[in-house]
């Protein structure tokens, strides 16, 4: 088996990550970004990503959280699945979503990789997980 290496190249963080939550069958968001990311860094991290192109969220997020109101996941970490999400109920609609959804696992792994503090947590984390796993990558027939 070779050894486990987790990327700063955010596509390929993503990557790892989005193999991480089919493998564990579980959300991200709820087993990591929820618990390890602190809500102000990623409020204001996104404040000044990408020319500011998220600067809107921010600033929501910015007051929420001087106010000391509550923030759903979704509020928080799904830039593009819940701005753009229909809640088709077709298995089609469903699958047309995964492209968006796949926008917010970029984008998180864009903030994880900016930062040493954040990398280093999310390859400890995902190398723990990765042992814990076996593997990430998909079954292969």
């Amino acid at each position: 088996m070779t050894e486990f290496v987790v990327s700063r190249d955010p596509k390929e963080l993503a990557k790892q990550i989005r193999q991480w939550e089919n493998r564990a069958g579980e959300s991200f968001t709820d087993y990591y970004m929820d618990n390890y990311v602190k809500e102000v860094s990623w409020a204001f991290w996104l404040l000044a990503f990408d020319g500011g192109r998220h600067r809107d969220r921010a600033n929501y997020l910015i007051d929420k959280i001087t106010l000391r109101e509550s923030l759903d996941q979704g509020e928080k970490f799904h830039l593009f699945y819940y701005e753009d999400m229909s809640w088709g109920t077709t298995h089609d609609e469903w699958l047309a979503t995964e492209q968006v959804y796949l926008q917010d696992f970029v984008l998180w792994a864009e903030f994880l990789a900016a930062s040493d503090r954040y990398f280093n947590d999310i390859s400890g984390w995902l190398t723990e997980q990765h042992k814990m796993y076996n593997s990430f990558e998909e079954d292969e027939d």
